[in-house]
């Protein structure tokens, strides 16, 4: 008997694929649309800069909490999180 050999495009490595992009395309428009904003907005150039550092600052001082609770069985919960302040 011959087996076949495992699928790479099966459903959840689709939707990790999918949900990879969307993450990083976020990020994308953020940076690339922020200077135009702010610009319209009456801002100065260094508007921009404080910004853009305090999204990432905020990312870097959230992102080990939010690892952990994702590794203590509460990865239903962080997804309902993240998914309601995309939509929100």
């Amino acid at each position: 008997m011959t087996s076949e050999p495992p699928h790479l495009w099966t459903w959840p490595y689709t939707l990790t694929l999918l949900s990879t992009q969307s993450f990083f395309g976020s990020f994308f428009y953020f940076i690339s649309t922020i200077h135009n904003y702010v610009a319209l907005a009456g801002g100065a150039p260094f508007h921009v800069g404080l910004i853009v550092s305090e999204s990432s600052s905020v990312s870097l001082l959230t992102r080990p909490e939010i690892g952990r609770l994702a590794e203590d069985d509460h990865r239903v919960r962080m997804m309902r999180i993240g998914i309601g302040t995309l939509i929100g």
